[in-house]
């Protein structure tokens, strides 16, 4: 059934929140009510307006109303023992809410995160349980506000326009509603602050509700006051729901690809690739030029990237190829976006303005001499004849972001060995790159022997060269090496620790992304489950640790009763409290894992370069 808030809709939902709202403020009343009936009713209306339509990379530029595509997913708790019974339906954001008032949900590329959020912006609304503010964390890169001021100036912007009075008795009486989408897009060298001024913010208005999404390997998972979920996988019904959802008016179709789907006989690719709603769009999309499922995510990018350059239109106006304005080829389209999207990754762009494009696209043009179009026909054909952009508000940006990472790494695998070097280092050593999981798994993918050489050995070789300093022990360098400093909340008025949490180190983040193996957050999630457990009167048994109560205390004596209660303790403090036989023996398997892991890469690139020598030898 497609669900849609309507006008009528959003004036119940005000006239409940007048209703609610009005004994709070009897000295300010008349702006109060002016506020819930005129500001509030205009901003719901907005805002459910502009969430309510979605555009697709099956369908193009055309805007369709959400709950036409929208498949409902299910989220999980994470690293639960009994996942079933953990799992949450999405359909309404009460069964969220009725676990923790804050979530983290963690998906892969394509695993439907933004277009979930924008579901529970509208499904709060529906079920008339506050007032939802969906932010996307990526603009916060661009501000010089602390995320605190960031979060009230985006309440004041949108349209909702309110005292500072008012405005504060709402975040206290909580009822709001924030969706935090996209934590991974933060830049690297603000996470920190943010992760700092959330806490603070969380702490201050902790009656309000938190939804904050992100890819995994961001250490999102370790802010201490959320619990963390992840996305599911589609299952095998979920699968043939979804394709027929998407085309519910091409029902013949759709029974073809669920049959091709239940009748291949490559079943392991099946649940590694179509459990993903991005990478089985991509297979509705080009199933009638190529059914087959192939083992590789690239080539799911390749076949869409050929239908849309080669069948756009083709399902409904046969024959007919839309004009393309730059006149260019679709291997001259591509020379140009490889470059695009490698300068537009790296600089961190994911939503271009018309003057960062019009300069990128002036830089590229006198690098590509053969190639001639001009800026406007390139960006009209990209957004019209190709369907590859889209534009929002003025704002453009890739159809999927996973797209715009597929051209980099296209452009990275076709360099030559020394610039793939130079490229792979940077990788290793910048922090200013927002979350790279998708691209690194596409260079993997895509240039496997260089990426190992350039980029997965060296890696791991930085963390043997840090476990094994000499100037301290194993156990030493592997806690500092996980963490930089651990956080306590401390009830300054009543003495007692409310939550704790840990600073990872920066490096081992960076690492752990490279690595998209998860083996580092594993071994950080052991020392932490230590660090947090708690005894039979539910009070954590680290704070029982001889001495360590009283380095709390001493370092939170200077501070005033009314302020934030977060005491940041250095890894240095706290060393000789992990010095325990179980996490020892971690520290000694971490330390022989990486150096296995060192010799069989190694062996693997010798064998794969001698081979190459070896054919050429033969002509």
């Amino acid at each position: 059934m497609v669900e849609k808030i309507s006008e009528k809709l959003i004036s119940k939902n005000v006239d409940f929140l007048i209703s609610e709202f009005k004994n709070l403020y009897s000295d300010l009343y008349d702006e109060a009510e002016q506020f819930v009936n005129i500001s509030l009713r205009d901003y719901l209306t907005i805002y459910q307006k502009k969430y309510s339509k979605i555009k697709t990379l099956l369908h193009g530029n055309t805007p369709l109303n959400l709950y036409d595509v929208y498949y409902h997913v299910n989220i999980e708790a994470q690293n639960s023992s009994s996942k079933k019974a953990k799992m949450v339906n999405t359909k309404s954001v009460k069964n969220i809410f009725k676990i923790a008032s804050k979530i983290t949900i963690i998906g892969d590329a394509g695993s439907g995160k933004s277009t979930l959020v924008k579901h529970l912006f509208l499904n709060s609304l529906k079920e008339k349980i506050g007032i939802p503010i969906l932010i996307e964390l990526r603009y916060f890169n661009q501000s010089n506000d602390n995320l605190i001021t960031y979060l009230k100036k985006e309440i004041s912007n949108t349209e909702l326009v309110v005292n500072t009075e008012i405005l504060e008795r709402y975040l206290n009486k909580g009822k709001f509603i924030f969706f935090l989408d996209g934590y991974d897009e933060l830049n690297s060298e603000i996470v920190q602050k943010v992760i700092k001024d959330l806490n603070s913010f969380i702490r201050k208005y902790n009656s309000n509700n938190f939804i904050l999404t992100s890819r995994p390997y961001t250490n999102v998972e370790m802010l201490s006051d959320f619990y963390n979920f992840e996305i599911c996988d589609l299952n095998k019904k979920d699968v043939k729901n979804f394709v027929r959802l998407q085309l519910k008016e091409e029902i013949d179709l759709a029974e073809k690809i669920v049959t091709s789907i239940q009748e291949n006989k490559n079943k392991k690719f099946i649940g590694g690739f179509l459990k993903n709603p991005l990478l089985l769009s991509l297979y509705i999309l080009t199933f009638q030029s190529n059914s087959s499922i192939p083992d590789k995510k690239y080539i799911f990018y390749r076949r869409v990237i050929n239908a849309l350059f080669l069948e756009h239109d083709s399902k409904t106006k046969l024959g007919y190829r839309r004009e393309k304005k730059s006149k260019l080829s679709q291997e001259e389209f591509e020379e140009v976006l490889k470059r695009f999207s490698f300068l537009s990754y790296f600089s961190g762009h994911f939503i271009f303005t018309e003057d960062y494009m019009f300069e990128t696209f002036n830089s590229i043009r006198g690098k590509l001499n053969n190639i001639k179009f001009t800026n406007r026909n390139l960006i009209d054909d990209l957004l019209l004849s190709v369907a590859i952009w889209t534009e929002d508000g003025g704002k453009y940006s890739f159809a999927h972001r996973s797209i715009q990472e597929y051209f980099a790494t296209l452009f990275i695998s076709g360099l030559n060995e020394k610039n793939k070097k130079s490229v792979y280092n940077k990788i290793m050593n910048n922090r200013d790159y927002s979350e790279r999981e998708n691209l690194i798994s596409l260079c993997k993918e895509m240039d496997l022997i260089h990426f190992t050489k350039f980029l997965h050995i060296p890696a791991l070789k930085k963390i043997d060269s840090y476990l094994n300093k000499e100037t301290s022990s194993l156990l030493e360098n592997y806690l500092r090496f996980l963490f930089n400093s651990f956080s306590l909340y401390y009830d300054l008025n009543n003495g007692v620790i409310r939550s704790l949490s840990h600073n990872a180190n920066d490096f081992a983040m960076r690492i752990d992304e490279i690595l998209s193996e998860g083996i580092i957050s594993q071994h950080g999630n052991f020392i932490l489950n230590f660090y947090r457990e708690k005894d039979d009167n539910n009070e954590f048994k680290f704070i029982k640790c001889k001495g360590i109560k009283e380095l709390i205390e001493k370092k939170s004596s200077n501070r005033k009763k009314s302020e934030n209660g977060e005491v940041l303790i250095k890894i240095e403090y706290v060393l000789n409290y992990f010095d325990t036989d179980e996490i020892n023996k971690n520290a000694h398997k971490f330390n022989a894992y990486i150096s296995e892991r060192i010799e069989k890469l190694e062996f693997f690139v010798e064998t794969s370069e001698q081979s190459d020598s070896s054919l050429l030898s033969m002509i």
